[in-house]
């Protein structure tokens, strides 16, 4: 089984109602397909959390990826009760207020993305960034939140597995994830938008 799901572009032809209409049109296909959201917000939290309101958050579920966002943010996201946080190598930088955000939002509430091959964390910032660079992102939240890194990973997983189970439902197979720019993408910036769609589910057998 190949799940493939295209690719929808809208930039620089597109204001910000033409957006809101199609993300929330793909909010309602995730709703259809009982499929988890990734979304990547940027300058544009209230609209994305109106939308998810509007749709219908309580048949939603997902990930809010790479948040960067403030204290406020994370508040009104946590009332979300099926989505989560996914922290990468940002919460690593130390022009970051990510790390102190983080405070105030329960372990069990975040997932741990790599954003490979951007923003790699500490001490490997400004290479290519690779996914076994994820022990700096759990090494940093054992600081966080004051637990030992394999709690961290065993928490963070058991989160993935309920968001996405379709990842693990299959035995011997091999999963491949492949993530490019951002699944749902608002950008406020009336002149110069983009929504992006561009998602990948590969399976392939003998791995």
């Amino acid at each position: 089984m190949i799940l493939i799901i295209s690719v929808l572009i809208l930039y620089r032809f597109t204001y910000e109602k033409e957006q809101i209409f199609v993300f929330e049109e793909q909010l309602r296909w995730s709703i259809e397909k009982e499929l988890p959201v990734s979304i990547h917000s940027r300058n544009a939290s209230q609209e994305v959390l109106q939308s998810i309101r509007k749709v219908g958050a309580e048949k939603l579920k997902g990930v809010f990826h790479s948040f960067a966002g403030t204290f406020e943010e994370l508040s009104e996201i946590l009332q979300l009760p099926n989505f989560y946080v996914g922290i990468n190598g940002i919460v690593t930088f130390k022009n970051s207020n990510l790390a102190e955000t983080l405070r105030h939002c329960p372990i069990e509430r975040l997932v741990i993305e790599t954003d490979a091959p951007y923003l790699s964390p500490v001490p490997f910032r400004g290479k290519r960034n690779e996914p076994s660079y994820i022990s700096a992102i759990v090494n940093k939240l054992s600081t966080i939140y004051n637990l030992e890194q394999e709690e961290i990973a065993e928490i963070t997983k058991k989160k993935c597995r309920q968001t996405f189970p379709n990842f693990f439902m299959v035995k011997e197979i091999f999963f491949f994830f492949v993530l490019e720019n951002v699944l749902l993408f608002i950008n406020k910036r009336k002149q110069r938008t983009i929504l992006d769609l561009n998602l990948y589910f590969c399976i392939r057998n003998g791995m």
